[in-house]
């Protein structure tokens, strides 16, 4: 049972999308959890990099690491927009 919050908080963030280039596979934007170091300036890792333990030239893995999760929510709509939206749906 201890990895009930661990697995959900993965769950959530599989949506999540940061708009940064990871440093070790190039990926952008990066999708998931994102990993920035506390010891070198942007440093940001992707969530797959990170969990397979894969560095780039200047950065360890004992350098402390910041986890990052943005979740994308939708957006409130304003209500001038919702005639818009009901023309739009017939």
């Amino acid at each position: 049972m201890v990895w009930l919050p661990v697995r959900h908080r993965v769950a959530a963030a599989e949506t999540a999308k940061h708009q940064a280039k990871c440093n070790i596979c190039k990926e952008y934007p990066i999708v998931g959890f994102r990993y920035r170091s506390l010891k070198h300036f942007n440093s940001d890792i992707c969530q797959s990099c990170f969990f397979s333990g894969r560095t780039s030239k200047g950065h360890k893995l004992h350098c402390p690491m910041v986890e990052y999760c943005t979740l994308n929510l939708p957006r409130k709509r304003e209500p001038r927009e919702l005639p818009k939206l009901a023309a739009n749906s017939q």
